[in-house]
């Protein structure tokens, strides 16, 4: 089973997973809105760690390593990141803090990483293409992925209903989880919608555009307990 509706801007392979980028819609096999791995059996969502605003614009695998080209943030940071480095141990930011929509495609050569630019990109305008020498680099941050991390994210798929949807989204929690956090974002990255949940109430959408939505729930200590894609209908 592939991808359902949305757009694959990249794709590359480590070890026995394959890593899968773009901007998927929810239904079928979508676990996330950005990246998904599938390990030969099966698709699971991305890091939990990790969220990307917008879309992931390319995916390259390099010296035992995946490179990901996406506007992000680690969970619980405020910086944006565009460029994510994974080695199958360790999930580093590298290329220091980006700006929205200034990142694109992403080439190797001569053990440099090269990265299509948006004219506006601060200290290269108008270039359209930049490089980072990759011998000596020293990433922006890491944080270690273990085998704990790796069932986290096998867990972390949100419950919502009914998707698609028009005038509300449900979501289903275990007692366990209130009180948490709910925040919105569409497409553009730009929050719609925070809330903190103390049941399993409906959330009223009707003022909301047509359109796809992703919703992350947070523990009130800012950690992720789940994430899923959601549609309205016109």
């Amino acid at each position: 089973g592939g991808i359902p509706t949305g757009s694959v801007r990249g794709i590359a392979g480590l070890g026995d997973s394959l890593y899968v980028g773009g901007y998927f819609f929810p239904g079928g096999n979508t676990l996330s809105m950005h990246l998904q791995i599938f390990d030969g059996t099966q698709w699971r969502p991305s890091f939990p760690q990790v969220e990307f605003i917008g879309y992931v614009a390319d995916i390259q695998s390099y010296q035992g390593a995946v490179y990901i080209s996406g506007i992000y943030h680690f969970i619980g940071e405020s910086t944006w990141y565009g460029l994510l480095r994974y080695d199958g141990h360790e999930l580093c930011a590298i290329g220091g803090p980006m700006p929205s929509g200034d990142n694109g495609k992403i080439a190797f050569f001569q053990n440099n990483l090269y990265m299509a630019l948006a004219s506006t990109f601060p200290g290269l305008e108008f270039e359209w293409v930049g490089y980072l020498p990759l011998d000596g680099l020293i990433p922006d941050t890491c944080i270690t992925i273990s085998q704990a991390s790796v069932q986290e994210r096998e867990r972390t798929v949100l419950r919502v209903y009914p998707n698609p949807g028009n005038d509300h989204v449900s979501i289903s929690l275990n007692a366990d989880q209130f009180p948490a956090r709910i925040t919105v974002c569409d497409m553009s990255g730009r929050r719609v919608f925070e809330h903190v949940l103390t049941s399993n109430e409906a959330i009223n959408t009707a003022a909301w555009s047509a359109g796809a939505y992703e919703l992350v729930l947070h523990d009130l200590r800012g950690g992720v307990l789940g994430r899923s894609s959601w549609v309205k209908l016109p």
